[in-house]
């Protein structure tokens, strides 16, 4: 499935360790990886689970508040966006 945004925002003023390359080079990385895995998908005709949609606002930007402090990870909030939206999917997909 799409993996869940970064909250570079926050990330950047909590993270150790940043990527190598820097967040923006990151950033370009998982929108490759986003266009990827959706034309697979799409060439393959696999369902494919978005997680990347319920942790965006409507502008696009991250919902902060699905965040630990890292940025990175989802707290218990956004885990628990991530299981509904992947039960959701499973259930159409196989139909129970």
């Amino acid at each position: 499935g799409m993996p869940p945004p970064v909250a570079v925002g926050i990330a950047r003023q909590n993270d150790f360790s940043p990527p190598w390359e820097g967040y923006e080079r990151f950033e370009e990385k998982m929108a490759v990886l986003g266009e990827t895995l959706r034309g697979h998908a799409s060439e393959s005709e696999v369902p494919l689970v978005d997680l990347q949609k319920p942790f965006l606002n409507p502008d696009q930007s991250p919902r902060t508040e699905l965040f630990l402090p890292d940025g990175l990870h989802p707290n218990l909030a956004g885990q628990t966006i991530m299981a509904r939206t992947i039960g959701t999917q499973f259930r159409q997909y196989f139909n129970f």
